[in-house]
Order: structure tokens, then C-alpha cells, then sequence
């Protein structure tokens, strides 16, 4: 069976594929639109923006939309937050937002939802003036430990040329 870290370079193929095909300069609901096509061709199963209940301390203290849940890859069948963005720079607010899902997830009832494997942060570049930007992800576990994060290797990378 594959795991969250081969299963995040699928997605991230797709949506380059996306960022190939679309460009730079467009809204995020754009880019899902445009990512959910690719699923629905490579028989990806999602939810789109379905409604999941945030905790605080246990209580439920509202609802709330990742913009989507994959829930079958091939045989990976195990939940799988995927949040999109527009930027250039994943940010720690992103990881923060994906963080706050993948806390209140697990405790939502919704059986599609039992067996939570992580999830997965997708940044598209803003914009692509000298065509060097690139379609970024971040991707986490169940519990919220870094597998893949493409916007610390090129901050590295970053203060190595420095």
C-alpha cells in the first residue's frame, strides 16, 4: 500500500498539471475547480468543502470547510485533508489553518471520516513573471509530524546562496 509521502507526489503531479495547463493569476476556487477535474479523470474520490465540525477542548465550537477530503487514491483509502492556496510562500498560517483541521477531524462523526491519515498543504504560485515559480506542498501525518515540506527545502536553499 502506498504512503501519505508517495500519495502527496500524485497530487502534487496533478496540480502542476493544473498550474501547466492554467497559468498564474487566478483565484483559488479556480485552481480547485480546475485540480477537482484531475481527480475525477484519475479516479481520485473527494469531498469538496464538506462541513466539519472545530473543537476547542473538546467542545464542538462550530463548522468549518477544507476545500477538500480525499477519501480513496487507488487503494489508499484513509482520509486525506488536502487544503489549496494561492501564494508564493507557504506560510506559517497555512500550516496553522491545515493544523487546526487535522486536530478537529478525527473527532467528527461522519464515518467517510474515521481513519484520518493527514493531510496535505498545496501552494500555486501567484504569479509566474519569470517563470521559475513552482507549485509547492506541504504535507503532514495523522499527528501533525512533517513529512514533506517543499517551502522549508527552498528557504534552505535560500540562506545556503546567501
Amino acid at each position: 500500500m502506498k504512503n501519505l509521502k508517495s500519495l502527496s507526489l500524485q497530487i502534487k503531479t496533478l496540480a502542476e498539471e493544473v498550474r501547466k495547463h492554467l497559468g498564474c493569476g487566478f483565484d483559488e476556487v479556480i485552481f480547485q475547480n480546475a485540480l477537482a477535474i484531475e481527480f475525477r479523470k484519475h479516479k481520485i474520490e473527494y469531498l469538496k468543502e464538506v462541513n466539519i465540525e472545530i473543537f476547542y477542548k473538546g467542545e464542538s465550537v462550530g463548522v468549518d470547510r477544507p476545500d477538500f477530503i480525499i477519501t480513496r487514491i487507488g487503494g489508499f483509502r484513509k482520509p486525506v485533508i488536502l487544503e489549496t492556496k494561492v501564494s508564493d510562500k507557504i506560510s506559517d498560517n497555512h500550516r496553522m489553518q491545515l493544523r487546526s483541521y487535522c486536530t478537529s477531524l478525527p473527532r467528527n462523526n461522519n464515518p467517510v471520516l474515521k481513519g484520518f491519515a493527514g493531510g496535505m498543504l498545496l501552494s500555486f504560485p501567484s504569479c509566474d513573471i519569470d517563470s521559475c515559480a513552482a507549485t509547492k506542498i506541504f504535507v503532514v501525518d495523522s499527528r501533525f509530524r512533517v513529512l514533506v515540506d517543499e517551502q522549508a527545502e527552498e528557504d534552505k536553499k535560500g540562506k545556503k546562496k546567501k
